[in-house]
C-alpha cells in the first residue's frame, strides 16, 4: 500500500513593518531556528514510529528547501526531488 505523507514547511522568519506587524513572506524566505527545531522535533518523532519516506518532493522556494533538508538530515536517505509545479 502507498501511503502519501503531505510535510509544510517550517516556520519562517517574517519581515515585519515599522509597527512591528508580521508581513507576507516572499519565495526567498528562510525558515526560522524555531522552525528549525520544530521540523528536527517532528522528523525525529516519525523516525522513532518507524516511518520511512522512500523520497522527498519539495518546491524551489527555499523554505521547502530547508524543510526537506532537515528531514533528510533526521530521517537518513530519502532523495529528494526540486519540482518546480509546485
Amino acid at each position: 500500500m502507498i501511503k502519501l505523507y503531505i510535510i509544510r514547511h517550517a516556520e519562517v522568519e517574517y519581515p515585519v513593518n515599522e509597527q512591528g506587524r508580521r508581513l507576507m513572506y516572499p519565495s526567498e524566505t528562510h525558515i526560522s531556528q524555531e522552525g528549525r527545531g520544530q521540523l528536527t522535533k517532528f522528523a525525529q518523532d516519525l523516525k522513532d514510529k518507524g516511518i520511512r519516506l522512500d523520497s522527498i518532493e519539495t518546491s524551489e522556494y527555499i523554505r521547502a528547501k530547508e524543510s526537506a533538508k532537515i528531514l533528510v538530515g533526521v530521517l537518513g536517505e530519502p532523495s529528494v526531488r526540486i519540482n518546480s509545479a509546485f
